[in-house]
Parts: structure tokens; C-alpha cells; sequence
């Protein structure tokens, strides 16, 4: 404490000067830090006796502004900001464990906060600043003091100043998007982008509709029209449909899981309008499979996969098709979530656990869905585990409806079983790829003596290099191919006393 106000108090005397300004913040960053560490179970006695104190510095050092202190890189932020965002760290952990004891304290904080979002920029340098002080508000807004919030102009002002902005796609997104698809589709649908600013600002509206639903409801609704209108006007505004899109998922959310998809929504939007209006035109582009705004057409592909259980049953059938379409993007990040959301649509349930789509109404639609999953695949640069998983998908849930396809599918599966054994590198990759070896395997027996041909010469120089992440797959086929045959035929006796090795053990 004594070290957090001498050095508050020190920053009057540095004049401005950069020198002794770092050294002072360096130090209260560490001193901030520690509290931090020292106060996330529970709060000390001393701490609360001393609360007033720590949280008047704190207060102080977030009304501070040192252009001296800014960094001159776009990508890393100054001392300045990193103690800003420590600070709000901090003062979030009060909010939400120790809220009775940081209740004098809320509203001003709220005001500090309020201003700073108004104010910082959108460079990845205030990143880290503008997330910790999003998840501040988010925390006044879900606890009592969410009064502080009520009013419909601090709401619209939130809309238009703290979460639109932080919304739109930026260019470092883009550049992220074509350059480095497999962190862009890491952070946008596998659940790793807690610290970006749309993550943020989602979590804000959702925190906003927990006490104001309607109010926030109609106000963002009213954005979303004009944004999509934008597009409609120009489809160079292509960005705003984009943040439309976000918006429109952030504010329908209310409870969702990857693997089932969204289970509750907000009843106040229209989902099934704004899909018919705003998501299907972008599907049935006649320019598929290339896409003058491919972004756009993974926006409406994620919505496919997010609203999934929404979307009525007996439109499954043709938005498969449109996807197959989708799979043979250029885009690398179109093409995984197309095959992602054909993947997830024949995993829906319905609320009986029961499959909505059933074997016989997609069987039709087999063939092509294979032939552009393989496709896309073979084309790839690198392992795309999503096409692999949907191929997994196609073959285990369409079953025996897939035997006329396996002469042509397994000299392509083994293909690249050869290779990934020469070196292999993705686990998850190699999981589906065996999975789906398995699947011919478990529904095709007519084709058996085939598939047996084709994989064995493979399965035994994996067991003779000893490829030790491949081997347990290997064990697992051949025990579903012996378990097919009415007697054990000389290729599997031949197997036996080497498999009593004890190295393999």
C-alpha cells in the first residue's frame, strides 16, 4: 500500500518526463499485480481496512495520461495502458467476489471506465486495455449495481460508441483471415477468442439483455437494420453486413454449445426473417464456389452452425447441397466452416437425442458431398482436420448407403494414411482419418476382403516402424475386421505370435 501511493505520489514531481514516468509505472504494475495475486480467493482484513486507500490510487492512475508513455509499436502497448488494464483486472475481481465491500467504490469506477471506451483506439496496442475494461462493465451489468446502466441513452451510447466499434472487422482481422486462416477459425469458432475485443463486446450485450432485454433488444435491432441496409444499398459497405452478422448472434444467444448448437434463444428476434433475408442470399451467390466477400460467406456459413436446431428440418436437404458448393471455396477458412456446419447439420438433435436428419433423406446428396470434401482435401496445403472430420461424419452416418462409393473413396483414404505415417504431425487430423477407416470397416462388409487388401500392407509397416501414436488405431481395425470373418484366416494367425511380444507392452 505504502509503495502503490509514494509512487502514485511520485508522478506529479516526474513532470512528464518519459525516464522516470517507466520506472513509476514499472513499479505499480508489479505493485497491482501482487494485489491481484494476493486477493483472488479471498480478501485479507488489512486489504478491506485499507480498500479507500488502494482504490483512490487506482482511481488516480486511470484519469493519467502520458503521451510520453505511449508505445511507438501498433502491436505492443505502452506502460500506461498495461497499468490501466491491470487496474481494471483488478477492480473486476472486487466487482464479482467481493461486491458488498467494492459497492462505495462501483459507480465511480463506472464513470472512469465509461470514459476510457469512449475514448481509446482500436490499434492492437489498447487490445488487452479495451477487453479488461469491457469485462468490467459486463460484471457491473450482470450484478445489482447494474442500475448504474438502466438508462436507455447510456444503453444507446454503449450500442453505438463502446460496442459497434469494437465489433466491426478491422484490418488486422482481415489480414488474419487470408494470411493466417488457422488462428482466424482458432479464434472465431472453436471458443479461443475470450480475449479479443468481439468476444468482449458480445459478452457486454448479453450482460446488458440480463435486466434490459427488451430495451436492448430493440435498440440494437434497430442497428442491425441499418447495417444490413448499408449492404443492401452498396455491397461495398460489405463490412457492415459483417458486424451485422456478429450482432445479430450476440443478441439471439442464450444459451449454445459447440457440439448441439444454439439451445435458447431471445424470443424478441425474428431469426427465422433474418435468415430467409440476410443468410440464404449469401449461400445461393451464383458465383460459388469463389466469392467476391468470402468473409460474408463464412458469416453466413457459422450462422448455419450456430442456429442450427432453429433452422427447420426440411431445410437440411438443401442447405447441404449449397455447402457441398461452399467446400471447394479457394478460402481456406470457407471451406472449413462449410465442412464444419455439414459435419455439425448431420450430428443435430432434436430434443428426443434422436438424429434430425436420417440416413435415407441426405443419401442422395452422399456422393457429391464426398466427392467436394475429397476434393478440397487432396487440394490442401496442410491437413484440414474440419474436411477430414466431415468426411468422418458422411461415412459413419451414412452407413450401408455408402458401399458404392467405397472403391472409389479408399484408395484415396489410404493414400494419405501412407503418407501422414511417414511423419505424423496432427493428432486430430489422424483421429477422423482413422475414424473413417473404421466406418468402412463397421458398415461395409460386402466390401471387406477390398478394404482389407488395401489397408494391410499400410498397417504392417506402421507396426514395423513402430509408430507408436498410429498403433493403437491399428489393433482397433484389425480387431473390427477379424471380428467380421467366420474363422481366423492365415493373415490373421500370422499376426498372433508377434503380437505376444513384450515391447509392445
Amino acid at each position: 500500500l505504502d509503495l502503490v501511493e509514494r509512487t502514485t505520489q511520485a508522478i506529479p514531481q516526474a513532470g512528464g518526463n518519459k525516464g522516470p514516468l517507466e520506472q513509476i509505472f514499472r513499479v505499480l504494475n508489479l505493485a497491482v499485480e501482487c494485489f491481484i495475486d494476493l486477493n483472488t480467493l479471498d480478501i485479507a482484513d488489512w486489504f478491506l481496512a485499507n480498500l479507500t486507500r488502494f482504490m483512490t490510487a487506482f482511481l488516480t492512475l486511470m484519469g493519467c495520461n502520458f503521451p510520453a508513455l505511449d508505445s511507438p509499436d501498433d502491436e505492443l502497448p505502452g506502460l500506461l495502458d498495461e497499468n490501466k488494464a491491470v487496474i481494471l483486472k483488478c477492480i473486476t475481481l472486487c466487482l464479482e467476489k467481493f461486491d458488498e465491500d467494492f459497492q462505495p467504490y462501483v459507480e465511480k469506477f463506472t464513470v472512469a471506465v465509461w470514459e476510457l471506451l469512449q475514448s481509446v483506439s482500436p490499434q492492437p496496442k489498447h487490445d488487452q486495455l479495451c477487453v479488461e475494461a469491457m469485462g468490467f462493465l459486463t460484471g457491473v451489468s450482470r450484478t445489482i449495481y447494474h442500475k448504474l446502466l438502466s438508462d436507455q441513452e447510456k444503453q444507446k451510447v454503449i450500442c453505438e460508441k463502446i460496442i459497434i466499434p469494437n465489433v466491426e472487422l478491422r484490418d488486422l482481422d482481415l489480414e488474419m483471415f487470408e494470411d493466417d486462416p488457422i488462428e482466424y477459425i482458432r479464434r472465431d469458432i472453436e471458443g479461443s477468442d475470450s480475449d479479443t475485443r468481439r468476444r468482449s463486446a458480445c459478452d457486454l450485450i448479453q450482460g446488458l439483455s440480463k435486466n434490459y432485454e427488451q430495451t436492448v433488444t430493440d435498440t440494437f435491432q434497430r442497428y442491425i437494420a441499418f447495417l444490413t441496409e448499408q449492404y443492401s444499398s452498396n455491397p461495398n459497405n460489405w463490412k457492415a453486413k459483417d458486424t451485422a452478422m456478429y450482432l445479430i448472434t450476440a443478441l439471439t444467444v442464450r444459451g449454445a454449445t459447440t457440439q448441439h448448437g444454439t439451445r435458447r434463444i431471445n424470443d424478441m428476434v425474428n431469426i427465422g426473417d433474418f435468415y430467409q433475408g440476410h443468410v440464404v442470399p449469401e449461400l445461393q451467390d451464383p458465383s460459388c464456389p469463389n466469392a467476391k466477400y468470402p468473409v460474408l460467406k463464412a458469416d453466413a456459413i457459422k450462422f448455419v452452425s450456430c442456429f442450427r436446431l432453429q433452422i427447420p428440418k426440411d431445410r437440411y436437404v438443401p442447405l447441404l447441397q449449397m455447402l457441398a458448393g461452399w467446400v471447394k471455396c479457394p478460402s481456406e477458412v470457407v471451406h472449413s466452416y462449410a465442412a464444419a456446419s455439414i459435419e455439425r447439420l448431420l450430428m443435430a438433435r432434436d430434443d428426443n437425442n434422436q438424429l434430425r436428419l436420417q440416413k435415407d433423406e441426405w443419401k442422395d446428396l452422399a456422393g457429391l458431398l464426398l466427392q467436394n470434401l475429397f476434393q478440397t482435401l487432396q487440394a490442401s496445403k496442410e491437413e484440414n482436420e474440419y474436411v477430414m472430420k466431415a468426411i468422418m461424419r458422411v461415412i459413419m452416418n451414412g452407413q450401408e448407403n455408402l458401399g458404392q462409393f467405397v472403391p472409389h473413396i479408399l484408395p484415396i483414404l489410404t493414400s494419405i494414411l501412407s503418407q501422414v505415417a511417414k511423419n505424423p504431425q496432427h493428432p486430430t487430423f489422424n483421429h477422423y482419418l482413422f475414424e473413417s477407416l473404421s466406418g468402412l470397416v463397421k458398415f461395409n462388409n460386402g466390401t471387406l476382403s477390398q478394404i482389407e487388401q488395401a489397408v494391410t500392407p499400410i498397417f504392417t509397416d506402421i507396426l514395423g516402424s513402430d509408430t507408436a501414436e498410429f498403433m493403437p488405431y491399428v489393433f482397433q481395425i484389425f480387431a473390427q475386421m477379424l471380428e467380421q470373418h467366420a474363422e481366423v484366416n492365415a493373415q490373421y494367425m500370422a499376426m498372433f505370435a508377434p503380437m505376444l511380444t513384450p515391447s509392445l507392452y
